[in-house]
Parts: structure tokens; sequence; C-alpha cells
């Protein structure tokens, strides 16, 4: 059921027309004596400001809590934080969340941090170390785990392990997402547009329509658009755009008086060029001249401030995502029983551009195609009493999976990395190009430069995971409440590679034609015999390949919270976290063991309510073992171009965590929020020399925070102004040895990356008295801070390349909404 902006618009205006359908305004006027359901979705509210705290609820312990109550680091994400930020997905918040940090350079394949733990990567069989959750199911990092914001209710991020009440790979924590569900008792539609710089357009449209019964159907969608911040300066394409669109359909309500029921789809499709990688060698712009070689890095450029090209063949990162979720609960007297169902599908694409420039003799291409489907079964068994409060349950969980590793050259590079290696003509030449000339000196006109040259692993990859857990509340009096949880797991993965041979029809002709003139001995065999093999990947060639794995794991979760008074509540927690292992798809027969972790954390949770204030503060020591990365290694290969390879490591880390959220006045609320941490390798070693990483800092900063505030005040039409502003900071990235060559932490002659970064959000915002009509002036990244993220490139140590990834430039714009009920 793919989706276009027209659908969507045409959609749109169908569920207005169902909102406001005889039938529509028939259930209205049925339930208006009825207490009417909060709708969070709904523009804030202009009734008379209370200088009390808001009170949040969550759902983190598979419960229904009070945010306060719960003996866990968390932070909650409102629907209003979302809109305040302007935010169209999970990667536009990470900055306001110290600790949290979302890597969404490439948003087919995005990387998510928790406490300086993360799991980068594009392999298909590499699982994030941070599970995203969307209403309690689990969202692989290259289907679901960045959908676009649609009707969301709350974002919860829940950091250290939690394993035995979300399960699979939450081992540095979990990010739940909830939307709202269908409301039977009221019909409300409502829509908004969003228009800005570089040609921003956000669209959202929802609607809610009782059914018969007890049933409703909830309908949202969203259209996100922008013609890109970067452009080509040979081909004036635009880069780094959103071109991003999905809906959700739900359809839920009470049957049979002891039953509940919802089924959702959610669809997303994603069609965009690829991120921008731009060179840091500008010099070289189409001029066919070799880049220095060793790389030249007291020569690099500012990425920020330079021309930026790409010759990527069929640039493009694209990602299509449909997924189906059934709900039914059944109430009893004890408790509930909950059965959730879900399947998706996803398909993604990315190919991009590996040097950074538009010059043939360094081009380097690469390139995912994969293809993924889930189903998921969950059966949840949870009550309580005076005295416990119980969850417990089993799961299954099942993934099925396909992907292409591609690399795209020409015999003209491969002329370049032969050059510099030392392969050269007699007369100091590129050997290629020497073979060419005198050849066509002897009126042999048969290039062997200038052929397309591709290089690919074909992966497939299936896994099946097990699993029952129980948590258990004890109340043990009226003060002191002890925690005990268990999660046992049994996973299967089973893995495919095939490496065909390199694929260049051009120099197989070219050498075909060589050999019936009888010219092939006048190419050296060693020569001739790379050129008829693959060079990049070079293992295991045209030999199907296959790994059978499992693991087990048995993690424990202890908490003990005691209230010293109402508002006053500490506690104390040990937990476990588990991921499974796994292989590389560009490792040929590669196999890495499960990552594990154990966390120790102390905190406590104080409201003020006299001062209309709440100040949370918790410490934390963790253990992880077996951490797996993706890391750019030397190659190995014919040409030794470096390959991203899978490598593990351990390491602690040991931090403390603060949140103040203070409303002295009743139009005003101020917040801030810090995290310091000090994280290490316990043992690990250096990519490019292999030497040992112990006690060097693993890359994270010590410092990140965020602060802001919210003022309020009535307009003369009873209406009402709110000005947000929000400030965030991450502090400079902590090097090691390994830092330079990954690209994520150095400093060159104009430039540094992993420099401490900030960012400042206002808003500006208009409710009408009825709360039907809203506008808004928002600024994004008010004083245009731009960064060098990273540099990389496969290029860098062979062909003297290298490109830099920068962060987004300041956003700004209007916005406008109207709503009916």
């Amino acid at each position: 059921m793919p989706f276009d902006t027209r659908r969507c618009s045409l959609a749109a205006a169908v569920a207005l027309a169902l909102a406001f359908s005889p039938a529509a305004l028939r259930a209205r006027a049925d339930n208006a004596q009825a207490p009417r359901a909060a709708e969070p979705a709904a523009a804030p509210s202009v009734a008379a400001a209370s200088p009390e705290l808001e009170k949040i609820t969550v759902t983190a312990q598979s419960r229904t809590q009070e945010l306060q109550q719960v003996p866990i680091s968390l932070a909650v994400v409102s629907n209003k934080d979302i809109e305040n930020r302007a935010a169209t997905d999970l990667s536009d918040l990470s900055a306001f969340l110290p600790g949290v940090s979302i890597n969404s350079w490439d948003r087919t394949q995005p990387d998510f941090s928790l406490r300086g733990i993360s799991t980068g990567g594009f392999s298909l069989g590499i699982d994030q170390a941070v599970g995203v959750y969307i209403n309690g199911v689990y969202q692989t990092r290259g289907g679901g785990a960045l959908l676009a914001f649609n009707d969301v209710q709350r974002v919860e991020v829940l950091k250290g392990p939690q394993g035995t009440l979300f399960g699979r790979n939450t081992a540095a924590g979990a990010i739940s997402i909830v939307t709202n569900e269908p409301a039977a008792d009221y019909a409300m539609a409502q829509a908004s547009v969003r228009f800005g710089n570089y040609g921003r357009r956000d669209e959202t449209a929802l609607v809610n329509v009782p059914l018969a019964g007890d049933f409703a159907l909830r309908a949202s969608f969203v259209n996100n658009r922008n013609d890109g911040w970067l452009e080509d300066a040979a081909t004036q394409r635009r880069y780094n755009l959103d071109r991003q669109w999905g809906g959700r359909i739900a359809i839920g309500g009470s049957f049979a008086e002891d039953w509940k029921m919802q089924l959702t789809y959610d669809h997303e499709s994603l069609r965009e060029p690829p991120r921008m990688q731009i060179g840091l060698q500008p010099f070289l712009d189409n001029t066919s001249n070799l880049a220095p070689f060793p790389e030249q890095r007291s020569s690099y450029v500012d990425p920020r401030k330079t021309k930026v090209y790409v010759d990527a063949e069929d640039a493009r990162q694209t990602r299509s995502y449909d997924g189906l979720t059934l709900a039914l609960t059944r109430t009893f007297g004890w408790g509930t029983l909950t059965s959730t169902t879900a399947a998706s599908r996803d398909k993604l694409a990315h190919f991009e551009d590996q040097d950074g420039t538009n010059d043939p003799v360094v081009r380097l291409d690469s390139g995912v195609n994969q293809t993924g489907r889930t189903l998921y079964q969950e059966l949840k068994l949870a009550g309580a009493n005076d005295r416990f409060d119980w969850v417990g349950g089993a799961s299954f969980y099942r993934e099925t999976g396909t992907q292409s590793n591609v690399v795209v050259t020409t015999t003209t590079v491969v002329d370049t990395l032969f050059y510099n290696q030392g392969i050269r003509g007699p007369d100091g030449s590129p050997v290629l190009g020497f073979f060419d000339r005198t050849l066509a000196s002897h009126g042999f006109q048969i290039p062997l430069t200038g052929k397309r040259y591709q290089e690919q692993v074909d992966d497939s990859m299936a896994s099946r995971s097990y699993a029952a857990f129980g948590d258990l509340i004890w109340h043990v009096n009226d003060r002191l409440n002890l925690t005990g949880g268990l999660r046992f797991t049994h996973d299967e993965k089973t893995f495919d590679w095939f490496n065909p041979l390199r694929q260049s029809p051009g120099l197989d002709s070219a050498l075909a034609s060589l050999g019936a003139l009888q010219l092939l001995s006048q190419i050296p065999p060693q020569l001739l015999a790379v050129l008829t093999h693959n060079i990049v990947f070079g293992d295991a060639v045209g030999v199907p390949v296959r790994r059978e794995a499992s693991w087990q794991d048995v993690s424990p979760r202890v908490v003990a919270d005691y209230h010293f008074t109402p508002e006053t509540m500490a506690y104390a927690s040990a937990s476990h976290g588990y991921k499974a292992g796994g292989m590389d798809g560009v490792q040929i027969d590669s196999q890495y063991a499960p990552e594990k972790v154990w966390n120790y954390e102390a905190g406590i949770k104080q409201t003020f309510p006299d001062l209309h204030m709440l100040l949370n503060g918790a410490v934390f020591y963790y253990d992880y073992s077996n951490r797996q990365s993706l890391t750019l290694v030397p190659g190995s290969g014919q040409a030794g171009i470096p390959q991203y390879v899978v490598t593990s490591s351990d390491q602690s880390a040991r931090g403390l965590e603060a949140e103040w959220v203070w409303k002295p006045l009743a139009n005003l609320a101020l917040n801030a929020s810090a995290q310091w941490i000090d994280a290490v390798y316990a043992s690990g070693t250096r990519a490019l020399t292999g030497a040992d990483l112990s006690d060097q800092p693993v890359g994270e900063p010590r410092l990140s925070f965020s602060a802001g505030g919210t003022y309020t005040w009535r307009t003369a039409d009873h209406g009402m102004l709110e000005f947000n502003l929000q400030q965030a900071y991450r502090g400079k990235t902590r090097c090691n040895n390994d830092s330079t060559y990954q690209g994520t932490c150095a400093t060159y002659a104009t430039f540094a990356v992993g420099s401490a970064q900030q960012r400042t959000d206002l808003r500006l915002g208009w409710t009408s008295a009825d709360s039907r009509f809203g506008a808004a002036l928002f600024v994004n990244n008010l004083f245009d801070k731009q960064y060098v993220a990273s540099v990389g490139g496969q290029g860098r140590t062979v062909l003297g390349v290298g490109y830099g990834v920068i962060t987004p430039p300041r956003f700004y714009g209007a916005e406008f909404r109207v709503k009916f009920d």
C-alpha cells in the first residue's frame, strides 16, 4: 500500500468529511453527556493556568504508573515537546536528551546510543544495543526504528538494561514510542502545515471517528519535505533533503464487556538522495589527476566552506515500511491477559559516494540493498493486589532478510590503486594506462581502463528468538517495595554469504580480445591474476558459505525503592542486559559473541509540592563485555582497500544524571537535565596497529546537558501565547588512539572533528480561545552552529581522498493548525 502526497491529501480530505458526516455528528450528540476522554494530541488548553506540576503517566514497567514512582532513570518526551522542537523523527530530539545520541546521517539505518553504548553498522546481522519499540513492538534498525513522528502521545527513554521488561536488544536501554489510541467518545479532525527555509513543507492530517458500539477509527498522515541545504556544484542536484511520507490507521474498541482490541497499520516511504559526503581535497574536481598519496591530511579544507561534488552511480537512499499490529486484551477479576501479534516488512537501499569528489581517477562508490520481514507474538499476564504487582509472559520473534553489499568503481580507479601500491608501468606511470598507450601505438584500440567494475557480497539471514519473562513488585509495607525480574532468552541465527566473481563485462571483453590476438602475454601474470579475480572482497569467491549459531541467556533485575515521604523516593537496582551474537555481512564466515552488561544504579526522585518543583538524580556504573562495533580496518585484499568489519571490546563507565523541573509561576515553567559520564575501554585494540586501548576513553563526552523554559500569557481575545526556549550542549568527544583513523575525533589545520556542540531552539506559538486554531514561529539552531561530525571514506588510505560529514544549518519557519471537534 504505497503512499504518495496526492493520496495523503485525498485521504485527509476524506477523513475530514467522515468526521463531520451525519453519523459522526449523531455519535457526538449521543456522547455529549458522557465523560470525554482526554485528547493527548490536542492543542494546548487556554484554561486558567495552574502552578501545579503536571503528573506524567508512563508504562515503562509494563504497568501504568506515575513517572515519579518508577525506580528507573527515565526521560519522557511529550507530544508538546515534539511540537516545540518542530521534530519530524527521533533524531530531531536527541540533542535535548543528555546521554542520548541518534546518528541519522544514513536515515535508512540510524545508530542509537545511550550512556555511551551504541552499535554502529549497516550489516544485516548486526542488532542494536538500544531497542526501539512502538507500542511495545520491537523495530529493526532497517525497519521502523526511525519512522516519522505520527500522532505520537509520548516517547519514553529508559536508560540502562531493560531486558526483563522490554526484552530484545535493550542491553544499553530502550526507547519506547507510544501513539494515541482510537477514542469512541468523540469525533475530531485536525490538520497542520509547517513552512520554512530550504523549501520546508511538513503536512499532517488526523481524524478520530466513533464507529458502532465502543469502536472508533483513528487515521493520521504525515508528509515531510524540504529541498535540501547542500547542492552539487557540478550538477546542481540538491542533497540533505527530506522526501518522507506515511500514515497510520487504527481501529479499536471494547466488545463482549471484557475484551478490548486494536488493529493498527503503519506505512512509511522515504525517497531521497543519499547523505552528502563532502570531499576534503576539492582541488581534484574533475581534473583526472591523481590525489597526493599517501593522504595529505594537512591539506584538508573545511567541508563547511567548500564546494561539494557527487559522482556516485544511482546515488540514493530509499526505504519502504509496512507494519501490522493486532493487540487483544481480556480483563479478568484478578488481572489482564494481553496478546500482541505484529508483522512487518521493509525494503531499503542506499548508494553513496566514498571519495567525495567527481574526479574519475579516484571514484569509489558503495551501497546496500536490503529486504526484511519480521513476525512477533507476545502473551502477557498482569495483575495486582494490595501486596503484589506482577507481570509475566512469553514471546516469539522471527526475522528474515537479504542484503547485498556493493562496491562500484572503474578500472581507471583500479589503476590508481595499483599505482599507489607501487605497481606501475616501466615508465613509472599507472600500469594499465601504460598498456593502453602501448597497444594504441601499435594500432590496437583495446583499452583496459575506463571499464565499470563492481564487487558485492550477497547475504541472507534467518533468526528466531524465544523468551519467557516475569517481573514482581512486592509491597513490603507502605514505604518499601522490592522488585525482582527474570528473563530467559534463546536466540538462533542462520547466516549465508555468497561472494560472486567481480563484474566487469568491459574488462572481460577487452581481455578476451587481447587473448584472441595473442597479446595477453604482454601483461605480467601477477597483474593479470589480479584483474581476473576479486580485489575488494577476496574471500570464498564463488563458494556459498553458511553459519548457524545459537545463544542462551538469563537476565535478572532486582530493585529496592523506599518512600521516605509521599514526595521522596530513593531506589537502588542491579540489572543484567543481553544482546544476541551474530554475523557480519562483509566478513564472510564471521561470528561474534553476545553482548552482556551488568548495570548498578542508585537514585532519588524528589517532589517539592509547595515550591512546584521536582529534582531527580541517579548515579550508575556498568561493565559491558563484547561490545560490537563496525570498524574501518586496513584492507587485506589485493588492492588493500579498507573494509568495515565487526570488532569487539569491553568497556566500563561510571556517571551521574540529574533532572530539574520548576514552575515558579502559573505561566512560567523551567527545566534542566544533565549527564556526566566517564566511559573507558576495559580492553580493546586499535584497528590500524592493534595497539591496546585499555583505560582509554571510548569517545563519549564527559558532559551533556539541556536547559530551557516556557512562558505563557493570555491575549486580548482570551487566546494564549506561548514562548519556548531550549538550549542543548554536548561536550567534546574524548579521543583515543584509534579515533583519528576512524574519523570521529581529530584536529586538522582548518577544522576539528568531535568538538563540543551547542544548539538553541525557539518557538512562539498562539492558540485561539476555543483551541480550534493555532499558529507558531520557530527557529531551530538559532545561531546557525554547524559542526564537522566525522571524516571518513574507504578511499582515504588507498586513494588519498576522504570526505567530511557536517551537521545541519539553521532552520526557521511558520506553522498553522486547525482542529474541529
